[in-house]
C-alpha cells in the first residue's frame, strides 16, 4: 500500500496546502498471494500459493509506508520484509521433496509534484517517480529420490526505477477513495504495480484503508529466475501529523 498523500483525506484541516510539512504513516498488512516461477535455470520452481498458504508458512512480516507534503512537493516510501518458508513433493523422480525458504525486502522511495489539488473536495492528483529496491534470498533443500539430496541457495539485489501517478477523492464527509499505479525496470526486466482502495477517517488525524494491491516484477539475470505476481486485498492505519 503507498500512504495517501498527506493531509489529502477529505477531513483535512483547510491550510492543508499551506506550505507546512505534512506527514503520513501507514503500518499495513498485506494479504498477498504468490504465482509465478522463482529458481536457477537448472531448478525452476513453480508457486502458486493463496493466502492461506502464504499465511501457514510466514515466519516473520513487516510493513509500512510514510508520506510527506510542502507545498505541492510530495514524497512516500514504502517497505516490506516478509519471510517465507514452505515444504512440499517434488514432480517426478529425482528428488522426492523440497523445503523451500524465500525472505525478500523491497523498499520503494518516490518524489513527485502535485498535479491537481482541491481541498474543499479532498481531491488530489500526483505524479511521482524514485526506485523500487529489491533484496532476495532463496534456499531449496532437495530430499533423495534417484538423485542425491542437494541443496541449492542464492541471493540477489537490484533496483528498479519506477513512475507513476497517484489520486485521491472524498466520495462523502469522511469516506474517500484513493489509488495508484506504477511501472518501471532495469534490474529486472519489468515490474509494475497497482493498488485501489476505500479510506475512513475516524478521526481527523487518523483513517482506517483498505483495498486490493497487485505486484508483478520479472527477473531473469546470471541463471537466476524471480518472475513473480503478488496480489491480494491490504489493510492499513494512516496516522497523520
Amino acid at each position: 500500500m503507498k500512504a495517501v498523500p498527506a493531509n489529502s483525506s477529505p477531513n483535512a484541516p483547510a491550510a492543508a496546502d499551506d506550505d507546512a510539512w505534512h506527514f503520513e504513516v501507514v503500518p499495513y498488512f498485506w494479504l498477498a498471494s504468490l504465482h509465478g516461477t522463482t529458481g536457477s535455470d537448472v531448478r525452476i520452481i513453480g508457486v502458486d500459493e493463496s493466502f492461506g498458504d502464504v499465511f501457514d508458512n510466514l515466519k516473520f512480516a513487516l510493513m509500512g509506508a510514510f508520506g510527506a507534503r510542502k507545498g505541492r512537493f510530495v514524497m512516500q516510501a514504502d517497505t516490506e520484509y516478509v519471510s517465507l518458508e514452505d515444504e512440499g513433493a517434488t514432480p517426478g523422480p529425482f528428488f522426492s521433496d523440497v523445503t523451500a525458504r524465500i525472505k525478500m525486502f523491497i523498499f520503494s522511495p518516490q518524489a513527485g509534484y502535485r498535479l491537481y489539488s482541491d481541498p474543499d473536495k479532498g481531491a488530489s492528483v500526483d505524479v511521482l517517480g524514485g526506485i523500487r529496491v529489491w533484496h532476495l534470498s532463496t534456499e531449496f533443500d532437495f530430499g533423495a529420490g534417484i538423485l542425491p539430496a542437494n541443496q541449492f541457495d542464492a541471493s540477489r539485489n537490484w533496483v528498479d526505477a519506477i513512475g507513476g501517478l497517484r489520486g485521491t477523492t472524498a466520495i462523502s464527509e469522511k469516506a474517500f477513495v484513493t489509488g495508484n499505479f506504477n511501472l518501471g525496470g532495469g534490474g529486472s526486466k519489468f515490474t509494475w504495480q497497482v493498488f485501489g482502495g476505500l479510506g475512513y477517517n475516524i478521526k481527523p488525524n487518523i483513517s482506517i484503508i483498505g483495498g486490493y494491491r497487485v505486484l508483478d516484477v520479472n527477473y531473469q539475470k546470471d541463471n537466476f529466475v524471480y518472475d513473480i505476481n503478488q496480489r491480494g486485498p491490504i489493510m492499513g492505519l494512516g496516522f497523520r501529523f
